[in-house]
């Protein structure tokens, strides 16, 4: 896979772009950042069976994840971690696809205003396919549009901690035949339940 760690949180690597790599036969990262600012992550494909595909941890400010294709028979498909943006440089993951046998699609967590559009996420034996762990209104500020989170596994298909610390979340499909559906606050068994947490 790709390594790219900066210092520590005072000394962020800035600006770096990943773009249109093939990534495969990892041993456990697909591509591994930790320690960046407005990192772009775009139109890579990363192909393996290790534990994670993505892994980014304190990726702070306008980020931008998009246009990737994932399939990972590991844990996560992309792993996200105190990963700060502000109203004003926004965290965007968008038009992303993502598939496997993976216990999360994508597993977010303590974020502050992440931005989901058009991303497409396929788990067969996982918890969740999205996770979105957004206790308190320290990490809220987030839009989720026009996004399909399937789960043909066991789970969710999409787990929402906090549904007041949302901005946003409309125009998406979930699917988890066999598992729980969404977790919006609490677990809610379909549809209608889940539009009236969300009214």
């Amino acid at each position: 896979g790709a390594y790219y760690r900066a210092t520590g949180t005072t000394n962020l690597a800035k600006g770096n772009i990943f773009l249109n790599n093939d990534i495969s036969n990892y041993y456990y990262y697909g591509l591994y950042l930790y320690y960046h600012d407005a990192v772009q992550v775009v139109g890579n494909e990363i192909n393996g069976s290790a534990t994670y595909g993505l892994y980014l941890y304190y990726g702070d400010n306008d980020c931008l994840i998009s246009k990737n294709k994932i399939n990972n028979a590991g844990s996560y498909g992309m792993y996200f971690r105190l990963c700060d943006a502000t109203s004003v440089k926004r965290f965007e993951i968008s038009n992303n696809f993502i598939t496997g046998a993976l216990s999360y699609g994508i597993y977010d967590y303590t974020p502050k205003y992440h931005d989901y559009y058009n991303n497409s996420i396929n788990v067969n034996n996982g918890s969740y396919g999205l996770y979105l762990y957004n206790s308190s209104s320290t990490y809220s500020g987030h839009t989720i549009f026009n996004n399909n989170f399937v789960n043909l596994g066991s789970g969710y298909a999409a787990y929402y901690q906090s549904g007041a610390n949302l901005d946003s979340a409309d125009y998406n499909n979930y699917y988890s035949p066999s598992g729980s559906f969404v977790y919006w606050g609490g677990a809610k068994a379909d549809l209608t339940a889940v539009k009236t947490a969300s009214a």
